[in-house]
């Protein structure tokens, strides 16, 4: 009788082992695979953004941006960066936003009052939104740009709403780099959709193809060319 409890010791031991060596063996896995990923323009795009939070309508009266991410993979956000024309700041720390799942970005100081409503991150430095119009950038930890637009107070297509208190959302994330036609003042009664489903969500067929802004000559053989639509392979 006196084994029993050996046996009973070896066999918890045994699973106690068992369990930290799956546990560590599947967070391997998942960072291989997150890591390995292709990262390809407009995976995670910018689909809504709060610049002028005042007067307060029903949200929290800070700024915010909301990520989308468009693609079928769990992608880490760490060392990932949003940029204006002021500069840049860096996700210093990892955040895996899951296939089709949003992300509230904002300052450290508005982080809890956003944290009741979805995923939120308050990033160090994080970027002012002007209220007329401003140019958002969110690069890629190698330096490529991911997604970017440049948004006016002409995108609320209401003057009332432009005022102030509502967000600005994305009618359709199928097609990111639409500009104006495709983003629109927020129907939820609340003035915005952090966390949430655009209210505006819709269906919206770009019309407009790419625009040619600027090309140059790598050598003598290669070239370079940037145009309005980032083009997704």
């Amino acid at each position: 009788m006196g084994e029993w409890p050996l046996q009973i010791f070896y066999f918890a031991a045994c699973a106690f082992w068992m369990k930290k060596i799956i546990t560590l063996l599947i967070g391997i896995f998942l960072t291989i695979t997150v890591r390995a990923q292709r990262l390809a323009p407009n995976c995670v795009i910018i689909e809504e953004i709060f610049p002028d939070p005042s007067p307060k309508v029903g949200l929290p009266e800070f700024e915010f941006i909301e990520l989308l991410n468009r693609s079928d993979s769990t992608i880490d956000l760490k060392n990932w960066s949003l940029g204006d024309p002021s500069g840049r700041t860096l996700f210093p720390f990892s955040v895996l936003l899951a296939p089709d799942s949003v992300l509230i970005l904002c300052s450290i100081s508005a982080a809890q009052a956003y944290s009741s409503l979805g995923k939120t991150v308050g990033l160090p430095g994080f970027p002012s939104l002007h209220n007329q119009s401003d140019q958002l950038i969110l690069y890629a930890p190698d330096g490529r740009v991911i997604h970017a637009l440049h948004y006016e107070q002409s995108w609320y297509h209401n003057a009332v709403k432009s005022s102030g208190g509502w967000s600005l959302e994305m009618i359709n994330p199928h097609y990111p780099c639409s500009g104006i036609d495709n983003w629109e003042a927020s129907n939820d009664p609340s003035g915005g959709t952090p966390g949430r489903l655009n209210s505006t969500h819709a269906t919206f067929q770009d019309q407009t193809g790419p625009r040619l802004i600027r090309a140059y000559f790598q050598d003598s053989v290669r070239s370079e060319e940037h145009t309005s639509e980032l083009q997704s392979h």
